[in-house]
């Protein structure tokens, strides 16, 4: 009591002199009452710092515990993981599309059909042999996707894979029979072709004589009794037996090319009619094709 008063301890306490006996115990009560409650309020002061800095520690511990924010390889790594499965995803709803990957397969076919017939005739080999060679690819790996995923045929996939091949070679034997007519000093026989990118560019390439031209060039010269002009090329052909090598590759790569094809759309004309007739009713055609299939359309 005299300490919170700011006496020494050792005071005595200090009384009104002339105090009564009843006013003097009355006064001793109250100075024993303010120092119960002076104890109690130092009590509750104490209590009350103890609290805050258990409060205190505890907010450091949970700072401590909470996971700290993403470094910069972290949020990298994060988008690379969410640009992977967004990407798996799409390709594994790709990959199950039976009817589209029929679609796009059946029109593949159909062009590396037409293609690989018109790059028949050597002006257009340039042009038309690379498009052959490219839809053959698709309609290939179309065809694996539809046999790996969606029970397709694996045959579709054998005669597609001999087409690109075909191609390839054929490609491959009209580069090395040009060659050959370089070396021989005919290239006032070949044929100056547009090739695929000369379309834009303007390039054109050396395209040795195929075998329509060449028959044509003998029927014409038997008819009017001439030398036969091809004949006489042939003759001076220096490497004859490396040219006999890839004509005859030519001969058969161009054939099988067109007609293994085309024997891979062996049902496709008739579905690429109803394609046409579901664009032209503003329909999704392979959508449109799947309904039908499975009854629902």
């Amino acid at each position: 009591m005299l300490q919170s008063a700011g006496l020494p301890a050792g005071s005595t306490p200090l009384y009104i002199p002339g105090l009564k006996p009843t006013q003097k115990a009355r006064l001793d009560e109250a100075n024993t009452a303010l120092s119960g409650i002076l104890a109690r309020a130092d009590d509750l002061h104490t209590r009350y710092l103890a609290a805050v800095q258990k409060a205190d520690s505890q907010l450091d511990d949970a700072g401590n515990m909470a996971p700290h924010p993403p470094g910069f390889f972290a949020s990298l790594w994060h988008d690379a993981q969410a640009i992977y499965d967004t990407t798996v995803h799409g390709l594994s709803e790709f990959v199950h599309n039976k009817a589209l990957l029929e679609f796009i397969s059946g029109v593949a076919n159909v062009v590396a059909t037409v293609a690989g017939l018109l790059a028949l005739f050597p002006p257009l080999t340039a042009i038309f042999g690379p498009i052959a060679l490219a839809a053959a690819g698709t309609a290939l790996i179309m065809d694996m996707l539809l046999a790996g995923f969606d029970h397709g045929s694996w045959g579709a996939v054998a005669l597609d894979a001999v087409a690109v091949v075909a191609d390839a070679g054929w490609m491959k034997a009209a580069g090395k029979l040009a060659d050959i007519y370089k070396e021989s000093g005919l290239t006032g026989s070949m044929t100056q072709a547009r090739t695929l990118t000369g379309l834009v560019t303007g390039k054109t390439a050396d395209v040795a004589p195929g075998m329509f031209r060449m028959i044509g060039d003998s029927l014409k010269a038997a008819a009017k009794g001439e030398a036969d002009a091809t004949a006489g090329d042939l003759s001076k052909v220096k490497d004859f037996t490396g040219y006999s090598t890839w004509r005859a590759v030519d001969i058969v790569a161009g054939q099988a090319s067109w007609s293994f094809s085309g024997a891979g759309i062996e049902a496709i004309p008739g579905n690429v009619r109803t394609w046409i007739n579901d664009v032209a009713a503003g329909k999704t055609p392979w959508q449109e094709s799947a309904n039908k299939a499975t009854g629902l359309g």
